[in-house]
C-alpha cells in the first residue's frame, strides 16, 4: 500500500505539474508553475483550483480562464487551502446583500452539518427555501461542491473544506468586492455548528410532523409480509419523501448535536414529536429500511434530555425505545401494520406508549397478560455459550463451543451483522468466551487454545495467538486495547500483547490449579484480577508489569463465577457460583461485604454489572432470571452461624448481608430455559442478555420487577382428576402439595401437604416418588423413598391430614385407588400388587401379578376387578372374588399406561412405542389400535364418561394432550404443555379434560369438535382456522402461558395469557382499527 504522505514531495510536485498542464493547457507556463508551487504537494488544491478556473458545468474561454488564474494568484503570499477556499467562497458570496449572503451561507452550512449525503430538495426542505434558491447556491460553490449526476446528492470534494467552515478564525476573512479595484468586505461563512444542528433538528421535527400519518403507504392487508406487497417500493418512493426520510433517520443526532442550543424550543417540540407521530415515525422506519436505526436514536434523545431532571418525556422515551426494539427485533416487523395490530395492543397498559397511543387504537386485538412473567424484547434463535455486549451497545457478540465461528448481532433488531469464521478444530472446546475492546474497534473470540483478534469494522481476522497451556476459558482486553488477559483450563493466566511482535511470548502467571473462568484488569490497567470456580476457590491478584501475585484472596466457600474491579479500582467483587457475592478491598485484601440468599431466595449468581453495582442471578428453585441490587442493603443483626464465622475471620467488621425482596430490580420468571450459560449487562445499564445454548435472550431492564407470584405448583404436576360434581380440579405434584382448583375461575381452593412434608423430614427417606387420588378426589396417598423401605402415606384431601401410613420393603412403582376409595393398591418392580383396606388400614392382599415391574394399575368399575400393565408387555385382568386371571398379550411393547371404560367392557392400553391398544375386557380380543405419535408415548390414559360419545383422550411425552374419537378414528390435538404431560382425566360429564405436566402447570381444556377458530405456528404468528388470515403476532416465550381457543383454564405459577379478536380490525380492514 502506498500513501500519499509517504512519497518524496519532489515527485508529488511533478504529478501535480504534469496534472495542471494537462487540465489548463491554455494557461501560461510560468502562471502553471506558480499554481504547482502554491498547491505545495496538496492534489486537493491542485484540483480545487482546477474546478475554481475550469469549471466543469460553465465551459469559459480561454481568456476568461487565464483571468480566473492570474486573479488568484495575486491574493498575495500562499497560505494553502484556506487561501483559496477564502477566494472560491468570495467569488461567490461577496456580491450578495445581507439577506441573500445568510440564506446562501445556511444552505452551504447544510450540506457541511448533514448526517448524511443530502440532495437541493432535502436541503430546500430542510430550511424553507424554494429549491431554484438552493440548486443556484449549490453551483456557484461547484469547486468545492459535488453533485453526483446519478443521485443528485451533494458532497464536499475534501474533508478540509468542512473543517474550514467550522473553524471560526480560519473562516473569516476579507474579501475584495467585484468590479471594484479598492473596496472590500469582511466576510464570515463560520458555522457554529451546535447552533445549525439545532435548526436542523427543528426541520426535521417540522417535516416529520407535518407528513408523517397513520399507515403512510397505504398497506392494504395486515394479512400480508410487506414483501408481499406489490410495488411496495414504489409506494414507500411516492409517500415517504426523501426529505422525510433524512428527518425520520437524522433527528435526534441533530438534537444530541444541537447540546444547550434553544433547548426550551426543541423539548416542546420532542414532546410533540413523542406523544403525536412517534407510533407513525416507527411505522415509515420500518418501511425505509431502517429499523435498526429506531433504538440509538431514541438513545441519543435520552442523551440529550439527561441534561434535563427526570421527566415525564425521559419516561416516555424509555419506554419508546423497549418499545422500538420489542417490534423490529421480532418477525412482527416483517409486516409493518402488526407495529400496532401485534406491538401496541399486547404492550403494557400501564407503559407511557400505551397511555398515549391505544386510546386512538379502540379496535386491535384485546390481549390480556399475565400478571407475572415477561417476554424478552428480542430472541436470536442462535446457538451461544457466552455473550457480549460493544460499548455502545448497538451489537452483541456471541460465540458458541461448537462450529467455526463466533457471530456479532444487532442489539435492537437481532439480524447477524458479521459471521467471524474460524478454522473447524479437530478436537471440541470446553468454552468459547467473547470480549469487545473498550473502544469498540476489536473483538477477541477463543476457541480451544487459540485466541482470535478481529477488527470490528470490517470483520478481518488481525491474528491469532496460541496458548500451550491448555484451552481458553476466559478473556478480556486492558482498558487501553493493548493488552489481553485470558485464563486457562490448566489454571495459568496469560497477558498477551494485542500486537505481539515476531517471536513474542506472553507473560504466563502460575498459581490457581483449576480452570480459570474469570479475569479482569484493573481500571489503570496495572494489575488482573483472576479466579476460579472449581478446586481453590480463589480470587488473585497480579502485578501486569512484572507477572507477581499481589494478593490471594480465599474464603470463598463456593467456586467463583465472575470477578472484576470496581470501576474505582479499590474494590473485587466477585460472584460465587451459589448464592454469594463478596466484595474485597483491592489494596488489603480484606473482605469487607457478604451478600448471601441464605438459601431463602435460592439465586446463583452470574454476572455482574459494568459499574459494580447489580448482578445477574438465575433462580435455583424456579425459572427465573433475575437482577439484585448490591450497593445498598442493611447489614443483619441475626446472622448465620456461617456468617458469624466470616465476620470473625474477617477482622475488619465486614457487612453481612442477606438478598431480600427490596435489592430484586427485575425478575422474569416461567422461563423455559434450565441454564443460563452466560449473561452480560448493556454498558447503559438498560439491558440484559443472556445465552442458554439454543438462543440468545434480550431484556428490557426498565420495566421493574416481576415479581408477582401466582398460586400453583412449583414442581411437576404427576397426578390430576376432577371432583365427582365437576367443579373442582385437585392435582398433585412432586413439590410435596396437594391443591383444590375451582374450574371455572382457577382460584386455589385448599393447599396441603405441610403434614407429609413434616412427616417426611423426620424420615430419612427425602423423595417423592408417587401420588395418586381417589376417583372422588377425597384422598390422595403418596409414596416417598428411593431407598427401602418405602412410606405410603394416605391423606384426607378436606383436612390435610395423613390418616394411613404403611411401609413396604419393595420399590413401589405405581398407586391406585377403588372407585369406592374403599381400597389401595400399589404395584412394585418385582410384578406383585399389595392391596389395603383404607378403613381398617389392613392388608388384604398381596400376589405375583407379572413377571417384570408392573408400570400401571387401575381397578374396574365395579370394584373386584383390576388390571395391571407391565415391563414385559403383557396386561393381566384380576378378579379379586375368586382369583382368576386373565392374560392379553401382544401389546406392541412396554405397558406404561392402562385405563378402564365406564362400562367395564373395553380396557384401553399404552406402550413405549407410542402404540394405543383397545381390548375387548370380556374376550381379551383388540378391537382398535392407533399410533397418536411419532415421537411420544401415552403417559396417561383416560375414557369419557359419555358412552354415547366414546373417547379416549392420551397425555403423551411429547407435550401434547390428544383425544381419540374410536367410533370415526379422528384424533384432536391440544397444545400447550411445554413438557411431558404425565395425567389426563375427564370431568364427570365428559365435557372438559384436565392434564398436568412436568412443566408444573395444570390446564383444562374444553372437549369440543368444533375446530379451533385461531392457532399459532412456531414462528408466533396466530391464524384464522383456515389459514387464511394472519392475525397477530405473539412471543413464543408466551405461548406456554396462552390460553388457546379449547382451552378453558390454566392454573400455573406463572398465571397465562389471553387474546380475543372480537371486535377489532383485521386484514383488509386493518387501516380502520385506528381512530383519532
Amino acid at each position: 500500500m502506498i500513501r500519499l504522505h509517504e512519497v518524496p514531495k519532489v515527485g508529488v510536485q511533478e504529478d501535480i505539474a504534469t496534472y495542471l498542464a494537462e487540465q489548463l493547457p491554455d494557461a501560461d507556463p510560468n502562471d502553471r508553475t506558480q499554481l504547482t508551487l502554491r498547491a505545495d504537494g496538496l492534489f486537493i488544491y491542485a484540483a480545487t483550483a482546477v474546478r475554481f478556473i475550469s469549471p466543469p458545468k460553465y465551459p469559459l474561454s480561454q481568456y476568461e480562464q487565464r483571468e480566473k488564474l492570474q486573479e488568484l494568484l495575486k491574493l498575495g503570499s500562499p497560505s494553502g487551502l484556506d487561501e483559496l477556499y477564502q477566494q472560491i467562497l468570495s467569488v461567490a458570496f461577496s456580491e450578495a446583500d445581507t439577506k441573500f449572503l445568510r440564506r446562501r451561507l445556511d444552505i452551504l452550512h447544510a450540506v457541511v452539518c448533514a448526517q448524511e449525503l443530502i440532495s437541493v430538495p432535502v436541503i430546500a426542505q430542510l430550511l424553507s427555501l424554494d429549491e431554484g434558491t438552493t440548486m443556484t447556491c449549490i453551483e456557484s460553490l461547484h469547486s468545492v461542491l459535488h453533485v453526483s449526476p446519478l443521485d443528485r446528492l451533494i458532497s464536499c470534494y475534501h474533508a478540509s473544506f468542512p473543517d474550514f467552515i467550522l473553524d471560526a478564525q480560519r473562516s473569516r476573512f476579507t474579501a475584495p468586492l467585484p468590479f471594484t479595484k479598492s473596496k472590500s468586505r469582511e466576510l464570515e461563512v463560520f458555522c457554529d455548528k451546535p447552533t445549525f444542528d439545532a435548526r436542523l433538528a427543528h426541520g426535521c421535527f417540522r417535516i416529520m410532523r407535518s407528513e408523517l400519518r397513520f399507515n403512510i403507504c397505504g398497506l392494504p392487508s395486515s394479512s400480508m409480509l410487506d414483501r408481499e406487497v406489490v410495488n411496495l417500493h414504489f409506494l414507500v418512493r411516492t409517500h415517504i419523501s426523501p426529505a422525510l426520510q433524512y428527518a425520520a433517520r437524522h433527528w435526534s443526532e441533530h438534537l444530541l448535536a444541537a447540546g444547550q442550543t434553544d433547548r426550551s424550543s426543541l423539548y416542546d417540540e420532542l414532546e410533540v414529536f413523542m406523544t403525536n407521530v412517534c407510533l407513525f415515525w416507527l411505522e415509515a422506519m420500518n418501511l425505509i429500511g431502517s429499523k435498526s436505526r429506531c433504538f440509538p436514536l431514541f438513545r441519543f434523545a435520552r442523551r440529550w434530555l439527561q441534561l434535563e431532571a427526570e421527566s415525564d418525556l425521559s419516561a416516555l422515551i424509555d419506554d419508546a425505545a423497549s418499545f422500538a426494539t420489542s417490534f423490529t427485533g421480532s418477525p412482527a416487523s416483517q409486516s409493518t401494520p402488526h407495529l400496532y395490530i401485534s406491538c401496541l395492543s399486547t404492550w403494557s397498559s400501564s407503559a407511557p406508549i400505551s397511555r398515549i397511543w391505544k386510546p386512538c387504537f379502540k379496535h386491535l386485538p384485546l390481549y390480556s397478560p399475565s400478571p407475572v412473567g415477561t417476554a424478552s424484547l428480542i430472541t436470536i434463535p442462535t446457538p451461544a455459550e457466552s455473550v457480549a455486549f460493544s460499548p455502545d451497545d448497538t451489537k452483541i457478540l456471541s460465540g458458541w463451543v461448537s462450529g467455526t465461528s463466533s457471530k456479532i448481532w444487532d442489539s435492537t433488531t437481532g439480524e447477524l451483522l458479521q459471521d467471524l469464521v474460524t478454522p473447524e478444530l479437530p478436537f471440541s472446546s470446553r468454552r468459547a468466551p467473547v470480549s469487545f475492546s473498550d473502544d469498540g474497534a476489536y473483538i477477541i473470540s477463543a476457541k480451544s487454545v487459540f485466541i482470535h483478534i478481529w477488527d470490528v469494522l470490517n470483520g478481518n481476522q488481525l491474528s491469532v495467538l496460541s496458548a500451550d497451556i491448555g484451552g481458553i476459558e476466559a478473556v478480556a482486553f486492558s482498558h487501553d486495547v493493548r493488552y489481553i488477559v485470558s485464563g486457562s483450563n490448566s489454571g495459568t493466566v496469560c497477558i498477551w500483547a494485542r500486537e505481539p511482535a515476531v517471536g513474542d511470548q506472553p507473560q504466563r502467571l502460575y498459581g490457581h490449579y483449576r480452570p480459570v473462568e474469570s479475569v479482569a484488569f484493573s481500571p489503570d490497567d496495572t494489575q488482573v484480577v483472576s479466579s476460579t470456580c472449581l478446586g481453590d476457590k480463589t480470587v488473585r491478584i497480579w502485578d501486569v508489569k512484572t507477572g507477581q501475585l499481589v494478593k490471594k484472596l480465599t474464603g470463598h466457600v463456593y467456586g467463583i463465577r465472575s470477578v472484576m474491579f470496581s470501576p474505582c479500582g479499590l474494590r473485587i467483587i466477585a460472584a460465587e457460583v451459589d448464592e454469594a457475592v463478596c466484595i474485597w478491598d483491592a489494596s488489603t485484601g480484606e473482605l469487607v461485604k457478604y451478600f448471601s440468599s441464605n438459601g431463602s431466595q435460592g439465586i446463583r449468581p452470574i454476572a455482574i454489572s459494568h459499574d459494580g453495582q447489580k448482578i445477574i442471578a438465575q433462580g435455583s428453585k424456579n425459572s427465573s432470571l433475575q437482577v439484585w441490587d448490591i450497593t445498598d442493603v442493611e447489614r443483619d443483626s441475626d446472622l448465620p452461624e456461617f456468617a458469624k464465622f466470616l465476620t470473625f475471620v474477617s477482622n475488619t467488621g465486614m457487612e453481612v448481608s442477606f438478598f431480600t425482596r427490596e435489592q430484586l430490580l427485575f425478575e422474569v420468571t416461567g422461563l423455559t430455559i434450565d441454564l443460563v450459560l452466560s449473561a452480560t449487562f448493556s454498558h447503559d445499564g438498560t439491558r440484559i442478555a443472556c445465552a442458554d445454548g439454543q438462543s440468545i435472550h434480550v431484556w428490557n431492564l426498565t420495566e421493574g420487577k416481576r415479581s408477582t407470584k401466582l398460586e400453583g405448583h412449583t414442581d411437576k404436576v404427576v397426578c390430576v382428576a376432577f371432583s365427582l360434581d365437576g367443579k373442582q380440579v385437585i392435582s398433585s405434584s412432586l413439590d410435596n402439595t396437594i391443591q383444590t382448583w375451582d374450574v371455572t375461575t382457577g382460584q386455589q381452593l385448599k393447599e396441603f401437604g405441610s403434614d407429609a412434608a413434616s412427616l417426611r423430614r423426620d424420615r430419612r427417606h427425602f423423595d417423592l416418588q408417587h401420588l395418586a387420588l381417589s376417583k372422588d378426589g377425597t384422598l390422595a396417598c403418596a409414596a416417598y423413598g428411593r431407598s427401602l423401605p418405602v412410606d405410603i402415606l394416605i391423606l384426607d384431601t378436606a383436612s390435610g391430614k395423613v390418616m394411613t401410613e404403611h411401609h413396604v420393603s419393595e420399590k413401589v412403582t405405581c398407586l391406585s385407588f377403588s372407585p369406592d376409595s374403599a381400597r389401595l393398591i400399589a404395584g412394585l418392580d418385582t410384578g406383585s400388587l399389595i392391596i389395603w383396606d383404607v378403613r381398617t388400614e389392613e392388608q388384604v392382599g398381596h400376589f405375583q401379578c407379572h413377571e417384570e415391574p408392573i408400570t400401571f394399575v387401575t381397578f374396574f368399575p365395579d370394584g373386584f376387578r383390576l388390571v395391571a400393565g407391565s415391563m414385559d408387555s403383557s396386561i393381566r385382568i384380576w378378579d379379586m372374588r375368586n382369583a382368576e386371571v386373565k392374560v392379553l398379550t401382544g401389546d406392541r411393547g412396554e405397558v406404561v399406561s392402562v385405563a378402564v371404560s365406564v362400562s367395564g367392557e373395553e380396557i384401553v392400553s399404552g406402550s413405549r412405542d407410542g402404540w394405543i391398544v383397545v381390548w375387548d375386557a370380556q374376550t381379551g380380543v383388540r378391537s382398535k389400535e392407533i399410533r397418536l405419535s411419532a415421537d411420544g408415548c401415552p403417559n396417561s390414559l383416560s375414557f369419557s364418561p359419555r358412552v354415547e360419545h366414546p373417547q379416549i383422550v392420551a397425555g403423551l411425552t411429547d407435550n401434547s394432550v390428544r383425544v381419540w374419537d374410536t367410533t370415526t378414528g379422528t384424533v384432536r390435538v391440544l397444545r400447550g404443555h411445554t413438557s411431558r404431560v404425565n395425567s389426563v382425566a375427564f370431568s364427570p360429564d365428559g365435557t372438559r379434560i384436565v392434564s398436568g405436566s412436568h412443566d408444573r402447570s395444570v390446564r383444562v381444556w374444553k372437549n369440543i369438535e368444533d375446530p379451533p377458530s385461531w392457532h399459532v405456528d412456531s414462528e408466533g404468528w396466530i391464524w384464522s382456522h383456515d389459514d387464511s388470515l394472519r392475525l397477530m403476532w405473539l412471543s413464543p416465550e408466551l405461548h406456554p402461558s396462552l390460553l388457546t381457543p379449547h382451552a378453558a383454564m390454566i392454573i400455573w405459577e406463572m398465571g397465562y395469557c389471553a387474546v380475543s379478536f372480537e371486535d377489532c380490525h383485521v386484514g383488509t380492514d386493518w387501516h380502520r382499527c385506528y381512530s383519532p
